[in-house]
C-alpha cells in the first residue's frame, strides 16, 4: 500500500531581491493520488505571499513521515539554488 505525503515550501524574495527558502511544510497525508493531488491545490490556494511550491512523495512501511519531509526539504532547497542561479544569469544577462 502506499501512502503519499504532501509537503509544500514558500519560497519567497526579500527586499535585497534575494531568493530565499522560508520553510517546508507538512500539507498532509493521502492513501490516493487524487486526494494527494487535491490536498496540495489546496496548500497551494491557502498561503498567500511568495511562491508555494507542493511535492507529492511516495511514502513506503520503511519510509516515516519525518524521513519524507526531510526528502522534501532537500529538494526545495536544490530547487532554490536553482532559481537563484537563473536569477543571476538573468540579472548578468539584462545587463548586458
Amino acid at each position: 500500500m502506499v501512502t503519499y505525503l504532501v509537503a509544500y515550501a514558500r519560497i519567497q524574495s526579500d527586499k535585497d531581491s534575494e531568493i530565499l527558502l522560508q520553510g517546508v511544510y507538512f500539507g498532509g497525508i493521502s492513501d490516493t493520488l487524487e486526494e494527494a493531488e487535491k490536498i496540495a491545490r489546496e496548500c497551494v490556494n491557502t498561503v498567500k505571499g511568495g511562491t508555494i511550491l507542493p511535492k507529492l512523495i511516495e511514502l513506503t512501511e520503511d519510509h516515516a513521515v519525518i524521513d519524507g519531509l526531510l526528502d522534501a526539504f532537500e529538494k526545495f532547497e536544490n530547487v532554490t539554488a536553482y532559481m537563484v542561479d537563473a536569477d543571476n544569469t538573468h540579472k548578468r544577462n539584462s545587463k548586458r
